[in-house]
């Protein structure tokens, strides 16, 4: 019997069983209690089968407290690791390193998958890169998981602007106002898309309320500036003289707003120039076309009226030199339509006139 017992009290004592649930269980069947306890003490080695369930609960504490820290622990390294990756994604953008930036952003999405405004961020960079498509991808993204939000539609706008779809940049940028009426960037480019559309009283409207919100926003005095060149080069092409010239002086006023906002702007510089080429100042446009080659020495636009402006003053060599460069440029730059902006007849006139020098 004693043997029974005695197996019973081990197995039992195996599975986690205190001592005491074990005695009380035997006493209960009817066993004695002092030779229940004594075989308790025997079949724990002297009782240290109360002892092993304590350590047992011990050790699973103790375990507790390592998996908590193995959490914390990790916890922090993905922060710190997703921290690190934003802050790497960022500096990448500023020297920019674009495709290393996007690559740090792509790290730290393995890590907060659902962050629309990552997917924000990369759209941008994309953006900038001229890569509309990818730029549209990751935008309808951000908005897939936040359709609140405005910088999503701006950054599909402005993809749709640069892909020249006009309307479908105006009807994103107005969803970004939509969702946030302070969205200065949103009225810059749907000013400047109702401007390229011909709709020029919309455009500078937006462009005032840009300035509405921000009064030093060099680049919507530059938008009204354009508006006011357009307006001013159609009255030209109409034979209308007067208004041209008084177009394109409102239209150099806002663009010399706009160079004291941003001085180093170089399309501050070329809008500046061309107002005053059409005003016949051409010393000013020269000195303005130059300005804006020495901000941004790879821009077809800055040689096409430095070259335009050379003729104007009789400077035949240097005209040719800087149509030359345009179209260097512009074909560099897969910019053909502007290189071809530049007439063939105009090398045979320039000699012509170099011969009467």
């Amino acid at each position: 019997m004693d043997t029974i017992v005695l197996d019973y009290i081990k197995k039992e004592a195996k599975k986690g069983i205190s001592p005491r649930r074990i005695k009380a269980a035997l006493v209960a069947a009817g066993h004695d209690a002092k030779s229940v306890e004594k075989l308790i003490n025997h079949a724990t080695d002297g009782g240290l089968g109360g002892n092993r369930i304590k350590m047992i609960l011990a050790l699973s504490a103790i375990a507790f407290v390592v998996i908590i820290g193995i959490a914390i622990f990790l916890k922090y390294y993905n922060q710190n690791t997703f921290g690190q990756h934003i802050a790497n994604a960022r500096l990448n953008r500023e020297l920019g390193k674009f495709n290393e930036s996007i690559s740090e952003y792509k790290l730290a999405l393995e890590s907060d998958p659902q962050n629309y405004r990552i997917y924000g961020a990369i759209g941008q960079i994309y953006n900038k890169m001229g890569d509309s498509t990818n730029a549209l991808v990751y935008f309808a993204k951000a908005i897939e998981i936040a359709p609140d939000y405005s910088t999503g539609y701006l950054g599909i706008g402005m993809a749709y602007y640069y892909t020249k779809d006009y309307n479908s940049a105006l009807s994103n940028l107005k969803r970004a106002i939509q969702f946030n009426p302070n969205n200065l960037r949103a009225y810059i480019f749907i000013g400047q898309s109702y401007n390229y559309i011909g709709n020029r009283e919309l455009a500078e409207e937006s462009f005032r309320k840009a300035i509405d919100l921000d009064a030093n926003e060099s680049e919507a005095y530059r938008g009204i500036g354009w508006v006011h060149y357009a307006v001013g080069y159609e009255s030209l092409a109409a034979g209308d003289s007067v208004n041209s010239q008084s177009e394109f002086a409102i239209a150099s006023e806002n663009f010399e707003k706009s160079i004291f906002l941003a001085l180093e702007s170089q399309k501050n510089h070329i809008g500046y120039g061309w107002s005053s080429y059409r005003l016949k100042d051409y010393s000013l446009a020269e000195n303005s076309f130059k300005k804006a080659i020495e901000l941004e020495p790879q821009d077809f636009e800055s040689y096409k009226g430095l070259a335009w402006t050379y003729y104007q003053l009789g400077k035949y060599n240097e005209a040719m030199e800087m149509f030359k460069k345009a179209q260097e440029l512009g074909y560099s730059l897969k910019r053909e339509t502007s290189a071809k902006d530049i007439p063939d007849e105009i090398y045979p006139l320039l000699l012509e006139k170099l011969k009467k020098q």
